[in-house]
């Protein structure tokens, strides 16, 4: 079998298992408005990538890694980024190929430097393959901060880090994907290279041996709030409103990795600011209520789509939205999604009243 990716020779493929993936929809209530009035919107949030079946494939090949970008002359620190990274990307590129004994699993295609990413798309992943290609299988990833290989080993993943290409034996995932009642050949489908695939398809199981501990005294209705990037400007205001309906304000970077774990475990109702730990929701069976504050003109269905699984009733409320900022490119999206803004505290009350309805 000839490789069209590297044009090197394949062989050895082998089927390890099959395993059965769940479907799923969400109901979403969108409120989007102004600080007078505000426009309730229903509509069904569809999992884009649905999934009757997957398969690990064993492959002896050898893969070079994603390049290190060398687009981004914006500022002197960034030219010279860009000149270190062409010089690393030629490097790699000629040196010769690391040899790994055992199998490994390649995903430095996903980003490694967030925590939804991981624990929505490369963490089930990893689980899955362990599971199936053995206990001895090596997973490989771009360079990563501290605080993401700590979540990665509360999984017992061991991330090995290496831009050069590797020679070994490399587990690949396949999936059959149903439209309209045709399944779409196995083979044809790399699900890891598949960008419109949100990896919580092998969700909502993934996650059912691992039990964390909740720190809070009240684990049942929090508050995620955010510091930094995405802070909100009225933070003060919103978490008095929120006190009252009986919610606990939390900073998710105030604990450790195994009590953020915990905490997003044990929580039945959820108000919160988009962004990364919401991700952590994925290991809860029993979300009541979420209800998803979105920054202005960045509207996002990643975690409805993603907690569609564990979510009962999920509102999203965001203060305006421009659709012409989407296609702007990312920097017209960054230009609202990381920066401080308001919560329209009219909204978030006709959200929390419509969680009594």
């Amino acid at each position: 079998m000839q490789n069209n990716q590297t044009d090197y020779f394949v062989k050895d493929v082998h089927v390890f298992n099959e395993r059965t993936i769940v479907k799923s929809d969400q109901n979403i209530r969108l409120i989007i408005g102004n600080s007078t009035s505000s426009e309730v919107i229903e509509s069904c949030i569809k999992n884009p990538y649905t999934m009757d079946k997957i398969t690990t494939f064993s492959i002896q090949d050898t893969t070079g890694a994603n390049q290190l970008p060398v687009n981004s002359f914006n500022s002197v620190r960034n030219i010279v980024k860009t000149i270190r990274n062409s010089l690393l990307n030629g490097y790699y590129a000629f040196s010769s190929a690391e040899k790994f004994d055992t199998a490994v699993f390649d995903l430095r295609g996903i980003e490694p430097n967030n925590i939804a990413h991981l624990i929505i798309h490369a963490i089930p992943l990893c689980l899955l393959v362990r599971n199936s290609a053995g206990l001895d299988t090596q997973f490989l990833f771009r360079k990563m901060g501290a605080p993401f290989e700590k979540l990665l080993n509360e999984f017992g993943i061991k991330p090995i880090t290496s831009n050069k290409k590797i020679e070994a034996n490399f587990v690949k995932v396949f999936g059959t994907r149903n439209i309209a009642g045709h399944v779409i050949p196995l083979a044809g489908l790399n699900i890891l290279d598949a960008k419109e695939c949100l990896h919580s398809s092998v969700l909502p199981d993934t996650y059912d041996d691992y039990q964390f501990k909740s720190p809070l005294k009240n684990k049942k209705k929090i508050f995620i709030a955010r510091r930094g990037a995405r802070a909100l400007i009225n933070h003060d205001e919103t978490q008095i409103l929120l006190t009252e309906h009986g919610y606990e304000t939390v900073f998710m970077e105030d604990y450790s990795i195994s009590e953020q774990l915990g905490i997003a475990s044990e929580v039945t109702h959820v108000v919160g600011v988009h962004g990364a730990s919401m991700g952590m929701l994925v290991l809860n069976k029993k979300i009541e209520s979420l209800i998803e504050i979105l920054p202005p003109n960045a509207y996002n269905d990643y975690f409805a789509v993603a907690l569609a699984t564990c979510v009962k009733k999920h509102i999203q409320i965001i203060p305006s939205f421009d659709s012409r900022v989407l296609f702007n490119g990312w920097t017209a999206i960054e230009h609202f999604k990381n920066k401080p803004f308001s919560v329209n505290l009219v909204q978030l009350k006709l959200a929390l009243n419509q969680l009594e309805t």
